[in-house]
């Protein structure tokens, strides 16, 4: 960690459980969809009907490109800009919203002070490749171009690299120390 900047690794933002779930279906319905004989079978046009309502999951599993990358850690708090679904996207002034994928989202740029509940976990999969997330609260302070965004006061990233050494890093900057 250089200059008190927390780098993520996007890739190891896939290793979250959701995201596995949602690959796992995408290869199911891949090998499904392929292994189908073509013409009017029922079979196939069921696949086909699958494969449109399972390419949701690809635009999620994508969407880490949108993602936090990194946050500014300071004492006692934290910077990021985080992407952000809206609340209610009616009404928006122009170039609020990203229309990338299905549900629009808002570029929020958040300060957070008074963290507490700090907790680092890691799930099977993010231990057999020494990665990890963690969680917090804290009061927010934010910037957005969007009248839709309702601030959150709880966060969880995902994409942690050297667990150990990361996660004693970021108690060390931030002063605080993790919850039980």
């Amino acid at each position: 960690m250089k200059n008190n900047v927390l780098k993520l690794n996007g890739f190891a933002k896939l290793l979250r459980p959701i995201s596995i779930v949602e690959a796992l279906g995408f290869i199911v319905l891949f090998l499904i969809f392929f292994t189908e004989k073509r013409g009017f079978d029922p079979i196939y046009l069921l696949s086909c009907f699958c494969a449109l309502v399972f390419l949701y999951p690809l635009f999620s599993l994508l969407g880490f490109t949108r993602s936090t990358r990194k946050i500014q850690l300071g004492k006692g708090m934290m910077q990021f800009t985080h992407w952000q679904k809206l609340e209610s996207p009616g009404g928006l002034g122009e170039g609020a919203i990203r229309t990338r994928g299905f549900t629009p989202k808002a570029k929020v740029k958040y300060t957070v002070t008074e963290i507490e509940n700090l907790k680092f976990e890691q799930n099977k999969l993010e231990k057999l490749f020494n990665c990890g997330h963690f969680s917090f609260e804290g009061n927010t302070v934010y910037e957005t171009d969007s009248d839709c965004v309702v601030p959150k006061t709880s966060f969880t990233f995902y994409g942690v690299t050297h667990f150990r050494q990361t996660k004693k890093e970021i108690c060390d900057v931030l002063g605080v120390n993790e919850t039980e």
